[in-house]
């Protein structure tokens, strides 16, 4: 089955488990049972209501208040969903910055602007450098028409990463809005 767990951890070589302990994550591993018909009756919302159960099954067991999520294949698509709806709910069990990050583009695009920067603040809460963040608040400043706080942005992440593909997107945004960014 190319959608189970274990194609995360083919072998030692090819393993993202493996990568991931290397760098000192504490991982755990979720994997459904295999369709039959037995499960009939499963629901949406039982997917759902485990995927939280799971998580908070690791935030107690490592004492801790957010984890990391990751969801593979159909998993990825039932995580997203439980994400949603925690934030909708408002419980802040994700402290990842990607995964705050992400939310804040999402809601950027969908206009939701005062949402939207509460996320990317919170991801760099957690990460004050974290790139991509800096990146996508300075293009939130720009399209909330804060020019001078998205050029600090960009100034920022100079100082950072130099001129990284960060850099180079936000400095495409600001010279498409009409300002001029020496290159």
């Amino acid at each position: 089955w190319i959608n189970r767990f274990y194609i995360l951890d083919l072998t030692a070589q090819k393993s993202f488990i493996k990568w991931c302990v290397d760098q000192g994550v504490t991982v755990f591993v979720v994997s459904w049972k295999s369709a039959d018909s037995t499960i009939k009756d499963v629901l949406w919302d039982d997917y759902i209501a485990a995927q939280i159960e799971a998580i908070d099954t690791v935030r107690g067991l490592l004492g801790v208040e957010g984890v990391h999520t990751i969801g593979y294949c159909v998993a990825g698509t039932t995580l997203a969903a439980t994400l949603a709806i925690l934030e909708r709910l408002q419980v802040q069990y994700v402290d990842a910055p990607e995964v705050l990050n992400y939310l804040g583009f999402v809601h950027r695009k969908l206009k939701n602007y005062p949402v939207s920067k509460q996320f990317y603040d919170a991801a760099l809460a957690v990460k004050s450098d974290y790139l991509p963040a800096l990146e996508y608040q300075g293009e939130w400043y720009l399209e909330t028409g804060d020019v001078a706080s998205a050029f600090a942005n960009l100034r920022k992440l100079e100082s950072l990463c130099g001129r990284c593909h960060e850099w180079q997107d936000l400095a495409g945004a600001l010279e498409r809005a009409g300002q001029a960014v020496a290159r």
